[in-house]
């Protein structure tokens, strides 16, 4: 997506954008790698482990390092107790 005057650095800023069908109870995992040039092979991965104490994602970066990051439920919440 491309807009104008949007940036201090310049007249007109792309903005990356993803569309992703909507599914109740999917989770959709992205990872946008800002490089400028396309990349002959992925340079970075993400994997998502449902398996351990609720899901936790793990991105393997260029340089090897990992990080991991826990997701929690995404169930409806409890109604505000107001």
């Amino acid at each position: 997506m491309t807009r104008s005057d949007a940036s201090p650095l310049g007249v007109s800023s792309a903005v990356p954008t993803l569309t992703f069908p909507a599914r109740v109870g999917a989770w959709i995992g992205a990872l946008v790698e800002l490089r400028g040039v396309a990349a002959e092979v992925p340079t970075a991965s993400v994997a998502l482990d449902e398996t351990a104490d609720g899901r936790l994602a793990t991105v393997i970066w260029p340089d090897g390092v990992r990080t991991a990051s826990r997701l929690f439920s995404s169930d409806p919440a409890m109604a505000a107790d107001r």
